[in-house]
């Protein structure tokens, strides 16, 4: 790590260690730095749940003007457990994790990108329906482009033999290792 270093020649860092310091120490420092930011600023949220190892996670990430780089910046707030992936479920999760993190979501919050499955976006029921009864300037900018590029090229795809569907996939790999 340092050659030149007598100390750093001596010091370990296991797995299980390398883990804890970077959830515990770093992960802590830029969190809590980032809820500092948002106590502040006018903010969108982009909301995924899934399933890991069988259990419900709803994955929060925000966009907001940073005032120290001049632009817009996207970064991971939290992942959260969930019990339910049903709307009345995430929109407490998201009640609760912005309130506890003193963030006044309720006249900060923009906008929530999210898939477009009914629990997000059902207009009778879905998360944006229901925050937008929470939140005072909620725009409703349609759902995640992403996920409905996704879904078109999936459905288009079955039409196709496999030569053509083993081109797209190839493409897709192409961007996903030069976009990073």
């Amino acid at each position: 790590m340092f050659p030149d270093s007598k100390i750093a020649e001596k010091f370990t860092f296991s797995d299980s260690k390398q883990g804890y310091e970077i959830t515990h120490g770093l992960g802590q420092h830029y969190n809590t730095r980032l809820v500092n930011r948002l106590q502040q600023e006018y903010f969108s949220i982009n909301i995924d749940e899934s399933t890991v190892l069988k259990t419900n996670q709803l994955a929060i990430t925000v966009r907001y003007f940073h005032r120290g780089v001049k632009r817009v910046v996207t970064e991971h707030y939290k992942t959260v457990e969930i019990g339910k992936k049903d709307a009345d479920s995430l929109v407490s999760v998201l009640h609760e994790t912005f309130t506890a993190d003193g963030i006044d979501y309720k006249s900060q919050l923009l906008h929530i990108e999210t898939d477009s499955c009914p629990a997000m976006r059902g207009v009778r029921g879905g998360v944006i329906t229901k925050m937008k009864t929470k939140v005072e300037y909620l725009y409703d900018l349609g759902g995640c482009p992403d996920h409905h590029i996704a879904n078109a090229l999936k459905y288009a795809l079955l039409a196709f033999d496999s030569k053509i569907k083993n081109i797209f996939v190839d493409v897709y790999y192409y961007y996903w290792y030069y976009m990073l």
